[in-house]
C-alpha cells in the first residue's frame, strides 16, 4: 500500500450500521435521512463530507480545550493577584488590613466569575488591578515602586490570558 492509498484510507469514515449515527451514536436513523437530526453528521453523505465533518468536530473540541486551559490559567493569575495583594496589605493597623482583605476578596470574586463569564471577568480584573496600583501609587510613590517586578508580571499574565 502506497502512502497516498494509506492517506485515502484514513480519510474514509466507515459506517458499520447505517441506522446508528457514526458521530453521536443515535439509533434509529432511516436510510433516507442524509444528516443526523441530533448532531448533523452527514450519515448519507459522501466520504469527503463525512471526513470534513469529523475533522471540523475535532478542531472545535481542540479549540474548546485550549480555551478552557487559557481560562483556567487566567483564573489562577487572578487568585495569585488576590494573594499577593493580601501580602502587600499585611499590617498592624486594622484599617489597612481590612482594605487588603476587601481588595483580595474582589479578585477572588473575579476569579470565580471567570468560570461563567471569562472575558469580562479577566478584563475587569486587569483594569481593577491597574487602577488600584495607580490609585495607591498617587498617595505614596514607594507603594507604586514596591514589588514592581511582581506587578508587571501580574499585569502581563492577565493581559496575556
Amino acid at each position: 500500500m502506497t502512502g497516498r492509498e494509506r492517506d485515502a484510507a484514513r480519510r474514509t469514515v466507515r459506517i458499520a450500521d447505517p441506522s446508528v449515527c457514526f458521530q453521536c451514536k443515535r439509533p434509529g436513523l432511516s436510510t433516507a435521512e442524509k444528516h443526523c437530526p441530533d448532531c448533523g453528521f452527514p450519515q448519507g453523505g459522501t466520504d469527503e463530507e463525512r471526513w470534513k465533518f469529523v475533522v471540523q468536530k475535532r478542531r472545535e473540541r481542540s479549540a474548546r480545550e485550549d480555551q478552557k486551559a487559557m481560562i483556567d490559567k487566567a483564573r489562577l493569575y487572578l487568585f495569585v493577584a488576590a494573594g499577593l495583594n493580601m501580602i502587600s496589605f499585611i499590617s498592624d493597623e486594622p484599617v489597612v488590613l481590612l482594605i487588603g482583605v476587601i481588595i483580595s476578596a474582589v479578585f477572588i470574586a473575579f476569579a470565580l466569575w471567570a468560570k461563567k463569564r471569562p472575558y469580562p471577568a479577566i478584563l475587569t480584573g486587569l483594569i481593577t488591578y491597574v487602577s488600584i496600583q495607580l490609585f495607591f501609587g498617587l498617595f505614596d510613590w514607594r507603594f507604586a515602586l514596591g514589588g514592581l517586578i511582581w506587578k508587571i508580571a501580574i499585569v502581563g499574565a492577565l493581559f496575556y490570558a
